[in-house]
């Protein structure tokens, strides 16, 4: 018990720190109407029917093989140990220290636990006992089947997951435009997914200021696309993740400010100044331009390209990232980077700065052949 009751009081210590730090926020006040509840919804809200009760047996068959006679391997035991802490562990923690118990994806690992469990137990379960068994696998059956259904490397269609994914069409579509996306930042991982395992390589996937309203292509939220329509029109839909890839109803014509060509660097530490562009006031939106390769035997390169950009008084009014490591997953060949952006200039920015910085000084080689910035003038010619 002593042993057994050790991990579970270091556990409550340590959501109890958590707690008081404000980051226990995607919880519930409830173990079984809370983190019960937002798992079978989870699985099993797009079935349209109430596997609530389920779950409950479901736990109670657990527990009913668990306290069965039969020899006790070590992994079991493990197993046990932590299947069932959680579960005795978020109702005490909330009964006597009023800790909130999680919703669906941060108890997640729970049901796979549980799942591992079963199989284990039955697997060490006396022949003799095959009624037990058949009763405990027909119970199992219908969540492991329901997993397997709903998983997808591609897709998500349970409960409130399949809004946070990117329908490929719409990375197909800026990669044939060859053109700047937006969106909200929650949605640059999923986006630096399709990126990295797809050979043809899309623009970066800028957050920094969404909405702004200066790229060309923006994923809005059906919700959202009204307080768009008046400079975007709607391309693409996508009902299973409730989004739509919108475009600007007009062209813009590009006016070249200014063009710089640095020198190749190599194996540099830390952080090296590649352009410093500097121009007159621009009221419209700003459009830049890097062509670069890089190679180098680090995996996975953590190198950096920033942006930044500074007013008439020094003062920095933006400032971005490119994660280069979420374009390749390795830079062993020579990589062809290519990355137009484009940026609202409403902090009347005079100056950029763009600048690689070896985050971890790796080795590296890279090769800039080309950084260009431009205003992009608004024009009446619609899109076809």
């Amino acid at each position: 018990i002593f042993w057994e009751g050790m991990p579970i009081a270091g556990a409550i210590a340590l959501s109890y720190k958590l707690k008081s730090k404000g980051e226990l926020y995607y919880a519930s006040e409830g173990f079984f109407k809370g983190s019960i509840s937002s798992l079978n919804e989870a699985f099993f809200s797009t079935i349209g029917f109430d596997y609530t009760l389920w779950f409950y047996f479901f736990i109670l068959v657990l527990l009913m093989i668990i306290v069965y006679r039969y020899d006790k391997p070590r992994e079991l035991q493990v197993l046990s140990l932590i299947g069932l802490g959680c579960f005795l562990f978020y109702p005490i923690a909330n009964l006597f220290f009023s800790i909130p118990t999680p919703l669906d994806r941060a108890i997640l690992y729970w049901p796979f636990l549980l799942l591992l469990l079963v199989s284990f137990a039955l697997d060490r379960l006396k022949q003799r006992e095959s009624l037990k068994i058949a009763i405990a696998t027909i119970l199992v059956l219908p969540f492991g089947y329901q997993f397997v259904k709903v998983s997808s490397l591609n897709h998500a269609s349970a409960f409130k997951w399949n809004t946070e994914q990117i329908n490929p069409h719409f990375f197909e579509s800026v990669i044939k435009n060859n053109t700047t996306v937006g969106g909200y930042y929650l949605r640059q991982k999923c986006w630096e997914y399709l990126n990295i395992k797809e050979q043809d390589k899309s623009s970066f996937l800028q957050s920094k200021e969404y909405p702004d309203l200066a790229q060309e292509m923006i994923l809005v939220n059906f919700y959202d696309s009204a307080h768009f329509s008046k400079q975007y029109q709607s391309i693409k839909l996508d009902v299973e993740s409730e989004m739509t890839l919108m475009r600007l109803k007009h062209k813009r014509k590009d006016e070249i400010v200014g063009v710089y060509y640095p020198d190749p660097i190599s194996n540099i530490e830390g952080f090296t100044n590649l352009a410093t562009l500097s121009f007159d006031s621009i009221d419209n939106t700003i459009s830049l331009f890097i062509s670069a390769t890089l190679s180098s035997s680090e995996k996975p390169f953590r190198g950096i390209l920033g942006i930044s950009a500074t007013d008439k008084n020094g003062e920095i009014t933006f400032y971005e990232e490119i994660r280069l490591r979420n374009l390749f997953l390795n830079y062993n060949e020579e990589q062809k980077v290519f990355l137009p952006l484009t940026y609202s200039n409403t902090d009347d920015a005079v100056e950029f700065k763009v600048f690689f910085w070896n985050k971890e000084n790796q080795a590296f080689n890279l090769k800039v052949h080309e950084i260009a910035i431009a205003e992009l003038k608004p024009t009446s010619i619609e899109y076809e």
